[in-house]
């Protein structure tokens, strides 16, 4: 995309994926927090049943949010770069393929997830590339939304094969719904509610502040680094931080919170390990992709590496105490610290790329990332003492 697109296309392409990757979030009432719990160690039929009853939501949600998007768009108040129907389509795609992702995480089937999540957000740019390189034309945004709804259309196909005997057996008792997935979660909802929030603001967050003080150019260029580096991260969570969530839970529910603590600790030094050493190999593989675009404009920027990765073996290690604190059910923690997080980094991105431009939003994130690690080992501290 970088080498046959412009850096505009890119930012574009950046703010289109940080609005869906916040959707989740917005439309997702904080259930998938107490679903991803409630799904630990529950028979099969029932687990079925509980994600049911929480996809009837997520389609209510994702209605609600592109007819938003429609009269927002025919308001003149928001300038959407894609035909309204692609924009729907992606919306309601990607909301279900993030639940079922949730769901599937907690019952131990990370590895089907990530293959759903691949098809996702992985697969259907190498098809769009391809054609891309055939045909000049098709090198523009609205294509590639063309692409990436197919690619959400594939993932969706792959969910339908896999669980077509359970999806068709919950579907036959669709009037007999009642929503039990909603009772006894109480106030607590809404502080998770502003948790997600806080947890995907922090992620796309500075995409957005970048593009209001220096514009779309230097959002691409910062895009180019940041979803490289993301995307690594995402591999080194998968290997981790995902197949360990219902381990943590499994131990607090047998150990308590000193059982907690041990599993903790193993695992979050094999956690540290493997992403080192996946920063450590990819380094010289991102300097080569840059060579490969051929465009001088991103190879400028390519000191902000390093400071990306020291951020993101920071955020992953944060993000694991997260996973932590909310397997030992400290959910007012838990939501408070996320919270605290979108104000750190909002704040210190609106400073520093003010003042630094593109190295300032490298920069806020970094120093976000080590000040979540140090408040949440403090707590942790507290908790097992």
């Amino acid at each position: 995309m970088a080498r046959f697109m412009t850096l505009q296309d890119i930012g574009t392409f950046a703010l289109l994926t940080g609005v869906t990757g916040l959707l989740p979030s917005v439309a997702g009432l904080g259930l998938n927090f107490f679903l991803s719990r409630a799904l630990v160690g529950l028979d099969h039929e029932r687990a079925i049943r509980l994600t049911f009853d929480r996809m009837v939501i997520t389609l209510i949600a994702s209605l609600i949010a592109c007819a938003l998007a429609v009269v927002l768009a025919g308001a003149g108040l928001v300038d959407i770069p894609l035909p309204l129907a692609i924009v729907s389509g992606i919306i309601i795609l990607e909301l279900a393929g993030f639940d079922i992702q949730m769901a599937l995480l907690a019952r131990s089937r990370s590895t089907f997830a990530n293959f759903l999540l691949f098809f996702r957000t992985g697969f259907w740019p190498l098809p769009f590339m391809m054609a891309a390189y055939a045909f000049p034309s098709l090198r523009n945004v609205t294509d590639l939304g063309v692409f990436w709804l197919g690619g959400l259309v594939v993932s969706h196909i792959v969910t339908w094969v896999v669980y077509k005997k359970s999806i068709i057996s919950v579907f036959k008792s669709v009037s007999q719904w009642k929503a039990d997935f909603l009772r006894g979660l109480g106030s607590s909802i809404w502080k998770i509610y502003l948790s997600d929030l806080g947890l995907a603001g922090s992620v796309y967050i500075d995409r957005f502040i970048i593009s209001y003080f220096l514009g779309l150019y230097f959002v691409g260029a910062y895009f180019f680094y940041s979803s490289i580096i993301n995307s690594i991260y995402i591999v080194c969570m998968a290997a981790t931080v995902q197949i360990y969530q219902p381990e943590m839970r499994k131990a607090f529910s047998e150990g308590g919170i000193n059982q907690l603590h041990v599993d903790l600790v193993e695992k979050l030094k094999k956690t540290v390990l493997v992403t080192f050493v996946m920063f450590a190999i990819s380094m010289p593989m991102i300097y080569a992709v840059c060579l490969v675009t051929g465009k001088s404009d991103i190879m400028k920027y390519f000191y902000i590496v390093p400071i990306l990765m020291v951020s993101y073996l920071a955020k992953i290690v944060s993000d694991f105490l997260g996973v932590a604190l909310a397997s030992a059910e400290h959910d007012g923690y838990y939501a408070y610290f996320n919270m605290v997080n979108l104000v750190i980094t909002s704040v210190l991105c609106v400073i520093l790329v003010f003042a630094l431009g593109v190295t300032g939003a490298a920069l806020a994130n970094l120093f976000a990332g080590l000040a979540m690690v140090a408040i949440r080992v403090m707590h942790w501290r507290k908790v097992v003492v």
